[in-house]
């Protein structure tokens, strides 16, 4: 599982979190701490894709003395190369985070312990959490 998957998993763990059996309870209640504190810790960190156009925008508006066309006019090459640069650095390296395996140890429930009434499509959307011994 990559790191960007946890978004995913915050929303399977959203739709089971009213499930009314004590074992997939406490399972996805304590695995809904965990993804609430990896997306805590990635919102502080990944630059959006959004938020990367706008800042780029806002460099060149800075560094610009107008525009010729839809082009801006860059004043300050060196300051404004600088700036781009590592605005791309800080964004290949948010990527790079969100690409990478996720280190997280997501609580498990074993198979054993499952409803009998659970269906093939429920246990799909949970497997990430369930241990088949």
């Amino acid at each position: 599982m990559k790191n960007r998957d946890i978004y995913k998993v915050k929303q399977i763990l959203e739709k089971w979190y009213d499930y009314e059996d004590r074992n997939i309870s406490y399972v996805v209640f304590k695995n809904m701490e965990i993804a609430n504190t990896l997306i805590s810790t990635f919102n502080n960190m990944v630059i959006r894709s959004e938020d990367y156009e706008n800042r780029k925008k806002i460099i060149c508006k800075k560094y610009s003395s107008g525009m010729n066309g839809v082009e801006y006019i860059i004043d300050n090459k060196d300051d404004f190369n600088k700036e781009m640069d590592d605005l791309d650095y800080n964004y290949i390296k948010s990527n790079q985070l969100l690409d990478s395996e996720c280190m997280a140890q997501f609580y498990k429930i074993n198979f054993e312990d499952l409803p009998e009434n659970i269906s093939a499509k429920q246990i799909s959307e949970i497997s990430f959490m369930v241990t088949y011994s």
